[in-house]
């Protein structure tokens, strides 16, 4: 079933879970995401305990958080961030509010329910109780309270930072009045009803009672938060608890509501008069059969069918009006794996089931069970990337986990995320007492520890400066700009590292420490998953100034070091090698034999111990060649045979040797404030000219500022993004002075530019597309592909766009971006295909580097999930004539009712 709001209420409200439970008194709604709003109907018989929705506030700005209860149920509402706060209850139940941020909050209860509301932030605080039931009423930061009981309920205010606190009981209920910071005390009561007044900081006091109450007056001397986008409207009727959770997306540029069934502030109290009003038997039976109409009208397009029905819910951005094609979608849930020719359905790209919402293509566990005899597992090959043939991988939508939210925002998401995204315990539990990570209610907290950093990995950070120091700087002043990361855990050490404008690339096996690189990218912090076992790292030679490995799992010292000589290969001269692990401090077992083994193999390598301090030891890499041969030629080690620094070193094997300097070595670079403009050495030899390399950063600055116009979004709701084919990194320099970390990829099948890339104090790693990439679903909020699918059609790799697509699909972030530039009969391709990857899509024309216009298209993926859904019947609908259908349809205010398709 689709469900519209009508124009006058606002723009489009979207179904997104259904919850069935007979007899029960509870509806629950899925958690809001991102800037979403959220409404949720719920009918339950009797007394109902409780209508609620799970995550009552949420860091997005904007909308209004309502709850309407009819009968004897509770309604509850907070808000922050400005956002309105309105709560109804008659019939007796409790009406609760709380705004904060600026917000109103509104409170309403009848029928001797009692009322109560506070806001804060400088927000107006209302209430009022009929029928006998108190109204209590707190604001602060200069907000107005305002307070009326009727019934012979007590009306009790209260207003400080200067607001006014005003008070009205009738029918003999007390009033009380208390102002603070200046702001007016007034109170009134009628019936016989003692008024009480008082006011401090300099404030007026007036108090007023009738028919015989006693007034007292006393004076004496003189706050905002996050908006949330939740509506809420709870009506209680019939024998069944029904919840319905609706998803309503508004806009970025105010903070206004979507839709709701309710209406906008000044239609509202036209509408809830004719909602009490109506409120007769024959509007009691209307709502009955127009509940369970909705769900007959949903379950119609289920019936026959055993499979889960997709619902999508939209983008931050809504058409104006909405259309039938725009909450409905055809694709099934079904699992497919790639055939030879890959034909894409007229219903859509398929969505995987549920269970694969994880799925990383080449690092699949049931895949790899069929190579394991063929790996050399005792040098953990087994957790190396392998992808499967063609024919054995999935060709479907990986879907979102249950409950999956729009991911935090940086830089909050350092050291919280939602634990729906990455609900994994494991790590938590194994690791918690070295403080990786602790479960926070709904979220996880990250709180910066380590294994060999339970004190903080700011403090660890501290001490490794002044380690390399000799106890006068920090890592900065080391010169450290870029640092590689080994078995990074959840990546709180690259984390702590961006204060000093350090770049980390950090990354760690898909193994037992469960799902730890999916943390690290879930908190927006650089990461891949990798592993040092048989073939070397995906990173150009010389690029980094540290190579860090804190407890990382690595057995240095095996098979003649060859995994310490791969660390050699990536450092640059005078580059640090990080060690903190038990061989380094512990003299029991066979520590202090792999101790030796690693000094006799530095040694041998010519770095030399330079710290050895608590539980870490430091190596420097000196650049001695002249000590290299002669070790050489001792057969302490061998030195390896030159390779082609221009083409990329991807799926090489290890080798059991060390590189001497060239001449392309001998560059000095500058600090990292005059590093990003540096023109490398090897784009000379890659024949790029400083004049070309100079006007292609020029050019991407320039297209940056495009794109933003373009989106038409805030650069704070970006933080992870992939440049697919980076060139010499100029689209990652233009994006240099914002909170955004980009991993630039080379492919593999091009020139080695990512060289040019890292000496220009960025990071990034050579890939071949024809592949998937190494990394969990959902974790880029941007992808930018210049000319790349074009690459992979006309060169000796070519490869179907169709799955380069569904790769980025698997990556992005609901809701997140895909820049695509290419020529123009590919572009035109892409963007008749994209709306079957459940993709929005513009197209643009900019200008080209040749000042020649070229196709841009913007695609947006949409926020859709799985919901499983069974069947039912309801008989009683079998008499309703279509006139009584229309007339609870125009009584709702929906436009329209339809099955879902299948």
């Amino acid at each position: 079933m689709s469900l519209y709001c009508k124009n006058r209420f606002s723009r489009s409200v979207q179904l997104n879970r259904l919850y069935l439970s007979n007899g029960r008194s509870e509806a629950n709604c899925a958690k809001p995401a991102g800037r979403g709003a959220k409404t949720a109907i719920a009918e339950a018989a009797g007394k109902a305990n409780r209508v609620r929705c799970a995550g009552k506030t949420s860091k997005s700005p904007g909308g209004l958080a309502e709850f309407w209860s009819l009968g004897s149920c509770r309604a509850e509402v907070r808000t922050s961030h400005g956002g309105p706060a309105k709560s109804r209850a008659p019939g007796g139940g409790l009406a609760k509010n709380r705004a904060s941020g600026g917000g109103p909050a509104k409170c309403w209860a009848s029928v001797g329910g009692p009322a109560k509301s506070r806001a804060s932030g400088g927000g107006l605080a209302k209430c009022r109780a009929l029928g006998g039931g108190p109204a209590k009423r707190r604001a602060s930061g200069g907000g107005p309270a305002k307070c009326r009981a009727s019934g012979g309920g007590p009306s009790k205010s209260r207003a400080s930072g200067g607001g006014p606190a005003k008070c009205r009981a009738s029918g003999g209920g007390p009033t009380k009045s208390r102002a603070s910071g200046g702001g007016p005390a007034k109170c009134r009561a009628s019936g016989g009803g003692p008024a009480k007044s008082r006011a401090s900081g300099g404030g007026p006091t007036k108090s007023r009672a009738s028919g015989g109450g006693p007034t007292k007056v006393r004076r004496s001397n003189d706050v905002k938060a996050d908006q949330p986008r939740m509506a809420v409207l709870a009506v209680h009727v019939g024998d069944t608890a029904l919840g319905f959770c609706l998803w309503a997306l508004s806009t970025r540029s105010n903070s206004k509501r979507i839709c709701e069934l309710i209406g906008e502030e000044e239609i509202e109290d036209r509408h809830a008069k004719m909602f009490w009003s109506a409120f007769d038997s024959r509007t009691v039976h209307l709502i009955l059969v127009g509940l369970f109409f909705m769900v007959v009208s949903f379950y119609v397009g289920t019936l026959f069918s055993s499979s889960p029905t997709v619902l999508v819910g939209s983008g931050d951005t809504v058409p104006s009006s909405p259309s039938k094609g725009d909450l409905q979608y055809k694709n099934r849930v079904a699992l497919i794996y790639r055939t030879n020719s890959v034909t894409i359905p007229e219903s859509g790209v398929n969505i995987c089931p549920l269970k694969f919402n994880e799925y990383i293509p080449c690092h699949d566990a049931s895949y790899l069970t069929k190579l394991l005899p063929k790996l050399d597992t005792s040098r953990e090959e087994q957790l190396e990337s392998h992808c499967p043939q063609l024919e054995d991988r999935l060709f479907c939508l990986v879907p979102p986990p249950v409950d999956y939210k729009i991911p935090i925002k940086w830089p909050l998401s350092r050291d919280y995320v939602w634990r729906s995204n990455v609900n994994h315990s494991h790590l938590a539990e194994v690791k918690g007492g070295q403080n990786w990570v602790h479960e926070k209610d709904k979220l996880w907290w990250f709180p910066g520890g380590g294994t060999h950093f339970k004190h903080g990995a700011a403090e660890y950070i501290e001490r490794l400066g002044n380690m390399t120091t000799n106890e006068t700087g920090d890592l900065r002043s080391a010169g450290v700009v870029q640092v590689l990361d080994i078995g990074c855990g959840v990546a709180s050490f690259s984390a702590y590292l961006q204060p000093l404008d350090i770049q980390t690339m950090s990354f760690a096996p898909k193994d037992g420490h469960e799902n730890q690189i999916q943390f690290a990218l879930e908190r927006g912090i650089g990461a891949m998953i990798s592993v040092l076992a048989t073939k070397q790292l995906p990173f150009p030679r010389r690029s980094f100034e540290m190579v860090h490995c804190s407890r990382c799992r690595v057995d240095w010292h095996a098979n003649d070091g060859i995994l310490l000589k791969e660390v050699d290969r990536l450092l640059r001269p005078h580059g640090y090698f990080v060690y903190s692990a038990p061989p380094v401090y512990r003299k029991d077992k066979d520590y202090p034999v792999i101790w030796q083994k690693l000094i006799n193999l530095t040694t041998a390598m010519c770095w030399k111990l330079i710290a050895q301090q608590v539980q870490t030891a430091i190596w420097l890499k000196e650049d001695k060649d002249s000590c290299l041969s002669e070790n050489a030629k001792k057969n302490q080690l061998l030195i390896c045979e030159p390779v082609e620094i221009t083409i990329p070193q991807w799926q090489s094997p290890l080798r059991n040797c060390i590189t001497l300097s060239d001449q392309y070595d001998f560059q000095k670079l500058p600090p990292r404030s005059d590093r990003l403009g540096v023109y490398s050495k090897i784009l000379e030899k890659l024949g790029v000219s400083p004049e070309m390399y100079e006007f292609n950063t020029k050019f991407w600055k320039e297209q940056v500022s495009q794109y933003w116009k373009l989106i038409g979004i805030n650069t704070v709701d970006i933080r992870n993004v992939m440049d697919m084919n980076a060139c010499y990194g100029g689209f990652s320099v233009a994006l240099s002075n914002l909170p955004i970390w980009v991993m630039n990829i080379v492919p593999a099948t091009m020139s080695n530019t990512l060289s040019a890339i890292y000496d220009r104090g960025l990071i990034g790693a050579f890939h071949d597309w024809c592949n998937p990439f190494s990394t969990y679903p959902r974790t880029y909020d941007l992808l930018h592909a210049y000319h790349l699918l074009s690459h992979y059609q006309s060169g000796e790799r070519s490869c179907s766009i169709e799955d380069i697509l569904l790769e980025m699909d698997r990556i992005i972030r609901p809701q997140g971006y895909i820049i695509i530039r290419d020529e123009d009969s590919l572009v035109l391709r892409i963007k008749g295909m994209a709306p079957k990857f459940l993709w929005d899509v513009s197209l643009h024309m900019l200008e080209n580097e040749e000042k020649k216009m070229e196709p841009v298209l913007i695609c947006r993926k949409k926020f859709w999930t799985i919901v499983a859904c069974s069947t039912i019947f309801f008989p009683e609908l079998s008499n309703i004539s279509s006139s009584l259908l229309d007339e609870i349809i125009s009584m709702f205010g929906f436009m329209s009712f339809d099955p879902l398709p299948l």
